[in-house]
């Protein structure tokens, strides 16, 4: 196998450790939470958090089924709200907002 002299950043590498750990959210995931009560607003976040991205969508996990409804409206906004807070560096095409449980903290 040939060995490659390109440069790793170190987010690149940091989301390939956390890729390797399973039930580890990505790097991506883990930055998404940071801003996630400026993204959704104080009170969809406390009963939400981004679970995963996976193929440019982002999987959120709700505490109620009855979120999920209720999230549905916001859509457009939170994809709006990420691609001001993350300027292209995180990209979500979509969201499925799915019924999870208990809330994780990262």
């Amino acid at each position: 196998m040939e060995k490659s002299n390109r440069m790793t950043g170190i987010s690149e590498v940091l989301d390939s450790l956390f890729k390797n750990q399973k039930n580890m959210p990505s790097l991506k995931t883990v930055r998404l939470s940071s801003k996630w009560i400026e993204i959704v607003g104080q009170q969809l976040s406390l009963h939400t958090h981004p679970d995963r991205i996976n193929q440019s969508i982002l999987y959120v996990n709700c505490d109620h089924q009855g979120w999920i409804s209720t999230l549905q409206f916001y859509k457009k906004e939170i994809l709006n709200n990420i691609k001001q807070y993350f300027k292209g560096d995180i990209e979500v095409n979509d969201i499925k907002f799915f019924y999870g449980g208990k809330k994780r903290n990262f």
